[in-house]
C-alpha cells in the first residue's frame, strides 16, 4: 500500500510539473525497413516490436529432421528473447518461437547463440511431426527495432527431409533450395508483423513507465494532449479516464491488474 501511495504521489507530481505535450510515434526515432534476401518485409517504427515468422509448404511430406537459423544485425533489431537463458549465454526459445508439434518433437533443440544467429534441430521418429501448409507459422521470434536504417533478417533451412517407406531419407529442402524433382515441390516465405499496440503507452513513445500514468491524468483533467487510443484504454471499457493511469500505477508497482497492461499485442495473436 505504501508503494502505491507513493507512486500515486509521484504521478500528481509530475502532473504539475510537465507541460502540455503531444508524443507521436515519429519522437521514437524514425523507421526501420527490415529484408530477407533483398526483399523488403516491411518497415517497423523504431522502439516497436514485431514478429519474423517464416511459413513452409512441406508440399504433402511430414518433416522427420531439420536444421536451421536467422541471422540478424542486433544494432538494428535485437531479438526479444523468450526463454531460459544457459549458463554459455544462449536462450532456450523453445517457448516461443515454434508451434507445439514441432516443441514436443524429440530432441528439439532451439536458442539464441552468439553472433546475433539462432540455430534450431528437431528430428520427429514414428509419424514424423504432420504436414506443413502455407498458412503455418513454422517458425517464429520477437524482435525489436532499436535503430533507423535498413536491415537483413534473413531464415535459412540448412537441412529439411522426410522419409520413405523404409526409413530412407528423403530431402525437402537443403541451403534454402527446395527439391526440384518433386512436383508439387516444397517452398516457403517470411515476413514481419508489428505490433499493434503496447498497452499503458499512451504518450506513444514505446516505453512503459509513470509518465503514462501522468499523461492519462492530463487528458483527464482536460489538458490538451492526445494519449493513444490502443495502448491507453487499458480496461477496454472505450473511454481514457483515470481508472486506466491507476492500472499504469499498479503495474509499475508490481500488482496484479487482470489486464493486459505491460503487453506488446499482436493481432495474429489474438
Amino acid at each position: 500500500m505504501k508503494k502505491l501511495l507513493c507512486l500515486l504521489l509521484t504521478v500528481a507530481l509530475l502532473a504539475a510539473a510537465i507541460p502540455m505535450f503531444t508524443v507521436s510515434s515519429s519522437a521514437a526515432g524514425g523507421t526501420l525497413t527490415v529484408t530477407s534476401g533483398g526483399k523488403v518485409l516491411g518497415t517497423v517504427d523504431v522502439g516497436n516490436e514485431f514478429i519474423y515468422s517464416v511459413s513452409l509448404d512441406s508440399a504433402g511430406y511430414s518433416p522427420y529432421m531439420c536444421e536451421g537459423r536467422v541471422t540478424s544485425n542486433s544494432a538494428f533489431a535485437e531479438i526479444v528473447s523468450y526463454g531460459t537463458v544457459r549458463s554459455d549465454g544462449s536462450v532456450s526459445m523453445d517457448s516461443y518461437c515454434f508451434p507445439t508439434r514441432i516443441r514436443n518433437a524429440s530432441l528439439a533443440s532451439n536458442y539464441h547463440g552468439p553472433n546475433d544467429e539462432i540455430r534450431y534441430n528437431y528430428s520427429k521418429t514414428n509419424d514424423g511431426i504432420g504436414v506443413f501448409t502455407p498458412s503455418d507459422h513454422y517458425f517464429k521470434v520477437r524482435f525489436k527495432a532499436v535503430k533507423a536504417g535498413t536491415t537483413e533478417i534473413h531464415h535459412v533451412f540448412s537441412l529439411l527431409y522426410t522419409v520413405k517407406e523404409g526409413y530412407i531419407p528423403f530431402d525437402l529442402i537443403t541451403e534454402n533450395k527446395p527439391n526440384a524433382s518433386l512436383n508439387p515441390a516444397p517452398g516457403f516465405s517470411d515476413a514481419i508483423e508489428p505490433a499493434t499496440a503496447y498497452m499503458g503507452d499512451a504518450n506513444g513513445d514505446y516505453t512503459l513507465n509513470v509518465m503514462d500514468a501522468t499523461f492519462i491524468q492530463r487528458k483527464s483533467a482536460g489538458a490538451n494532449v492526445t494519449c493513444v487510443q490502443k495502448n491507453a484504454d487499458i480496461n477496454n471499457d472505450g473511454e481514457i479516464t483515470l481508472k486506466d493511469a491507476l492500472l499504469i500505477v499498479r503495474y509499475q508497482a508490481g500488482m496484479d491488474t487482470g489486464t493486459k497492461v505491460g503487453e506488446w499485442i499482436f493481432e495474429s495473436e489474438q
